[in-house]
């Protein structure tokens, strides 16, 4: 079997130059979306950290999408590129995106989110029913059950849950969709990997 032939020294600083390019461009983009962040935009945020009951989750919402806590996390970013810490610096920018994209996935009016897209970046998969668990454990708290993560949807308009726990709901295009319990464990626990970790202060 045939092995690929190693970097050539030319080859390795085209490649690295390449990893820098791409991360600057994506600080970029959301150095200009963080230019943008208003009032109504921090209404929407400080709303959404008001109804949440877990307050370190609270405080999570408000600190990510601060300006200067954007700032100084594209700062320190920028600051390992230049002393050629490419993957750690890769690893900061995707727990910052990651970070800006677990609150923008409750607000009315994202203005960081159409960045996975142009980035060719994988997001989360985001029905209807994606939507009432990231819900619900962002009120119940990350460690909520899927049996409490179905009961507390069950209240939820347009879902009907039947005695063996299927559910069924309509997505976004008005399609009737049927989901089983066994595959919306899996769900609950797909989402609770997507779910920030986060550490309550002493």
């Amino acid at each position: 079997m045939s092995q690929n032939p190693p970097l050539l020294a030319g080859e390795d600083q085209t490649v690295t130059q390449h990893l820098i390019d791409k991360i600057e461009r994506r600080l970029s983009f959301l150095e200009a979306q963080a230019q943008k962040i208003d009032g109504r935009y921090l209404a929407q945020v400080e709303k959404l950290a008001t109804r949440t009951k877990d307050p370190v989750l609270a405080q999570f919402f408000r600190d990510t999408v601060r300006p200067g806590s954007i700032a100084s996390a594209i700062d320190t970013i920028r600051f390992r590129l230049r002393a050629h810490e490419i993957v750690n610096a890769d690893m900061a920018l995707d727990r910052l995106g990651r970070n800006l994209e677990f609150v923008e996935q409750h607000l009315a009016q994202p203005i960081f989110r159409m960045g996975s897209k142009f980035y060719g970046d994988r997001g989360p998969r985001r029905d209807a029913l994606t939507r009432l668990i990231d819900e619900t454990l962002n009120e119940l708290g990350r460690g909520t059950s899927a049996r409490a993560v179905l009961n507390h949807i069950r209240a939820a308009p347009g879902v009907d849950i039947d005695s063996d726990g299927a559910i069924f709901w309509r997505n976004a295009q008005g399609k009737d969709r049927t989901t089983q319990f066994k595959t919306f464990q899996n769900r609950v626990s797909d989402r609770r990997k997507n779910f920030p970790q986060l550490h309550k202060k002493v």
